[in-house]
């Protein structure tokens, strides 16, 4: 083989080989640009595992704050009730005590068909026991 005969090939096969390396070159140029558009992707994805990350705590932070203020009402509620039942039950010991000392206070003539005892004939299972 000659050197013309290599040259008149090379010649020949140049616009192919030019359209070659015209077609390498963009192949590189789009594998870098999807390697770019792949790590914004990436990134992108990072930031919102990050933020889901945070929005998921500060839940966690809020749901202990509401089981906690859940927790202070139902323990004031139930000290209200403790109060209201102590007041209660002094008003009813108090107003035991007045009946049975209205009760005793009495003198004198008593009517046995109006009084409390129950007029003549009257039989109370518990007074009388």
């Amino acid at each position: 083989m000659s050197w013309e005969s290599f040259f008149t090939g090379l010649i020949k096969a140049a616009p192919s080989l030019l359209y070659m390396g015209a077609t390498y070159e963009g192949m590189r140029s789009q594998r870098k640009a999807a390697d770019a558009a792949r790590r914004q992707q990436e990134e992108a994805l990072k930031a919102q595992r990050l933020s889901l990350e945070d929005q998921r705590k500060s839940l966690a932070e809020m749901q202990a704050e509401s089981a906690k203020a859940r927790e202070t009402a139902e323990a004031q509620r139930k000290e209200e009730e403790k109060k209201v039942t102590e007041v209660k039950s002094e008003a009813k010991q108090e107003r035991l005590e007045e009946d049975v000392a209205r009760i005793k206070r009495r003198r004198g003539r008593k009517s046995l068909v109006t009084g409390q005892k129950g007029g003549l004939g009257f039989f109370d299972q518990y007074f009388n026991a």
